[in-house]
């Protein structure tokens, strides 16, 4: 009885560990989102995404639960995102999370969010501002030390289009869409 006691704290920090690690699983698999999951499609090397065009992605902090047009919301790590009735999302609505949008894997029922960037590897010395410029994209970030830039798509329409043209291009090593798969979780 005596070592049970000992152990008891333990035992619960181990217990509060699994269940956060099972929140934290469960909140991304959320299979009832398929007939949401009906906008762009984002392919990635390992996954297939589908944008939820009624998605919004917000800062928990700034979340408003006097909305009334919301179907569904939950918390993914820090984000708060939700699905709203009609109307439609714009397709960059300002009160968004740095233009963040809810994405879906039907394949692995998982959620996600897409950036809005597209992260590009330079090769070499090229010149980022010129890349954004030749492109029509908005240069986000650019790190030189580590030839790599992040570029805002003008509208998630131009995605595939914008990748694959920057993919063309000698002065890019790589170019893939900024998705955040897995979540932190708020503490």
């Amino acid at each position: 009885m005596k070592k049970l006691i000992k152990n008891t704290p333990i035992l619960i920090l181990w217990l509060l560990c699994i269940l956060s690690a099972f929140e934290i699983a469960h909140s991304q698999n959320v299979k009832f989102l398929t007939p949401y999951a009906i906008g762009e499609n984002i392919q990635t090397e390992n996954n297939n995404y589908q944008v939820v065009p009624n998605g919004i992605v917000r800062n928990q902090a700034s979340f408003d639960n006097g909305n009334s047009n919301i179907i569904w919301r939950s918390n993914i790590g820090e984000y708060e995102v939700f699905i709203q009735s009609p109307p439609m999302r714009s397709e960059y609505d300002d009160s968004s999370k740095e233009k963040y949008f809810l994405i879906y894997d039907t394949d692995k029922e998982k959620a996600a969010i897409f950036t809005g960037n597209i992260i590009v590897e330079l090769n070499g010395n090229a010149n980022a501002d010129e890349i954004a410029m030749d492109h029509q994209l908005e240069l986000a970030h650019n790190f030189t030390a580590i030839n790599q830039s992040f570029f805002l798509i003008p509208s998630i329409n131009v995605l595939s289009i914008k990748l694959e043209a920057l993919l063309s291009d000698n002065r890019v090593k790589n170019a893939y869409p900024e998705i955040i798969e897995n979540f932190r979780r708020a503490q």
